[in-house]
């Protein structure tokens, strides 16, 4: 998890907090040829780089009048599935529509193979090799509804978009748990505790597909598609007696533990710095004080970088005087 450079008293120690496992899909106008992922458009379907509402790049799905849909899909590596287990992990997907005509537009999600080693409980009896999760997205006059993928008239939340609107959506997994918050437009709209049965497009991918063409559907713009696991549990611990410690942490929305241990020697310094943080807490290994109490927490305000000190200002167990 750590990578430690210069050890001692007299140096600077540098954390490297492990980066997130993920499989990533940016439009760009090469995204087409992207490795590792496949677009398929059979019959009359179409998926094509084009212009969003703003001119940013996008990648266009457009069904036919058939049955054929138009997908894309990339493979997930085992070891990504184990740390989505171990550590938590999200799928998110920022999406939006030209056309403000209702319509169906799009399916996304995820299905995991079944493994001894990781304990996701699907809904219901039948056994499947694969669970996961998907959601169905239809575009309204006024923006987008969701629906679970196998419950097609239970809608769990709608959004508003313009046609000159990206829309960001979110489908969270805890780690260790069978939990799944699902967010879109930055608001939580519902909750799984239950992975789903996949169906046969998403074992063992993270990908999107348009709806059958037998109903009305509408082009869907897609900007980013992206799956991750985060590396670890979200704590790092400062190794002990160290004159300056910098911690650099990933471009990921999470809240970090900064563990500190005893007995550092008097101004010693910790440095923190994040773009995309949600938070960072400092907390003792042992006795440690932070600004006279026993945790210290700081939250990164929206668009802005995190920027901590914390300076060991008396002596044993020690009391760090953090600002940020």
């Amino acid at each position: 998890m750590i990578g430690v450079e210069n050890p001692g008293a007299g140096a600077v120690t540098e954390i490297l907090a492990a980066t997130p496992k993920r499989v990533d899909l940016i439009a760009s106008s090469a995204v087409l040829t992207e490795p590792g992922w496949t677009f398929t458009a059979p019959g009359n379907t179409s998926i094509t780089v084009a212009n969003d509402f703003d001119s940013a790049v996008s990648i266009r799905m457009s069904d036919s009048t058939s049955m054929d849909r138009p997908s894309i899909a990339s493979s997930v590596p085992e070891d990504l599935w184990n740390d989505l287990w171990n550590y938590g992990g999200r799928l998110t997907m920022r999406f939006g529509s030209t056309l403000a005509v209702a319509g169906d537009c799009c399916t996304v999600g995820f299905g995991a193979p079944v493994n001894a080693s990781r304990g996701w409980i699907p809904a219901g009896t039948n056994y499947t090799p694969y669970v996961g999760c998907a959601v169905t997205i239809k575009r309204t006059t006024t923006g987008f509804d969701f629906y679970w993928f196998n419950a097609d008239t239970v809608k769990i939340g709608t959004v508003s978009a313009t046609t000159a609107q990206a829309v960001d959506m979110e489908i969270k997994a805890t780690a260790m748990s069978s939990r799944l918050d699902f967010y879109a437009g930055g608001a939580l709209l519902a909750t799984l505790n239950n992975w789903q049965y996949i169906d046969e497009f998403f074992t063992g991918v993270v990908g999107v597909h348009t709806r059958p063409a037998t109903l009305i559907t509408q082009p869907v713009n897609i900007r980013r598609l992206m799956f991750m696991a985060f590396g670890d549990n979200g704590t790092i611990t400062i190794p002990t007696v160290q004159a300056s410690t910098r911690v650099i942490l990933p471009y990921d929305a999470r809240s970090w533990i900064i563990k500190v241990p005893d007995d550092f020697p008097l101004n010693a310094t910790i440095d923190v710095v994040s773009r995309g943080c949600n938070s960072v807490t400092f907390a003792p290994v042992n006795k440690a004080l932070f600004n006279g109490t026993s945790t210290a927490l700081h939250t990164r305000g929206t668009g802005l970088i995190l920027r901590l000190n914390a300076t060991q200002v008396a002596g044993d167990p020690g009391n760090w005087w953090v600002t940020g």
